[in-house]
């Protein structure tokens, strides 16, 4: 069985200067070599979601189904597995990234996903919205400092 984990970073930039980064991570899971291939497909689909804070209609046709979870069962967070090449510079081919020399693949995620939620939360309007974002900053909670998740509640709080 071959499994993959893929990490795409994407940007959507403005006319006028302006920029959104997203971070995006993809699982595969083949019993021949497509599992690369299926990562990528997933970490594209999750990468363009969202960037255009579009919602998933289905799943990945090949993916492996599992059953929904019921009131005695719940989904776990898979592990957090850093990525190969941890530790080594990350080049921007489009350009210029204006990060620090010294940040690490796992401090880029960290900041992107705060700067992310910080835009959701800016441009959520109304309760179900706002539960939305709140959802989705508990299940990415593991990559965000104390100090980020906090004011990330507290910027809900407020807009609530």
């Amino acid at each position: 069985m071959w499994r993959a984990r893929v990490w795409m970073v994407g940007r959507l930039m403005h006319s006028s200067g302006q920029w959104i980064e997203v971070l995006a991570t993809g699982d595969g899971e083949d019993r021949g070599e497509k599992a690369t291939a299926k990562a990528c497909t997933s970490a594209r689909k999750a990468l363009l979601a969202n960037l255009l804070n579009l919602a998933a209609a289905d799943e990945d046709a090949d993916a492996v189904q599992t059953a929904a979870p019921g009131p005695t069962q719940r989904r776990q967070k898979p592990p957090a597995v850093p990525p190969s090449n941890a530790g080594t510079p990350q080049t921007d081919p489009t350009g210029p990234t204006n990060l620090p020399a010294a940040e690490s693949p796992e401090q880029r995620r960290a900041r992107i996903v705060v700067k992310n939620f910080r835009a959701k939360i800016a441009s959520a309007s109304g309760t179900e919205a706002l539960s939305r974002v709140s959802a989705e900053l508990e299940n990415q909670r593991q990559f965000i400092a104390e100090a980020d998740y906090s004011a990330l509640i507290d910027a809900l709080a407020a807009k609530a």
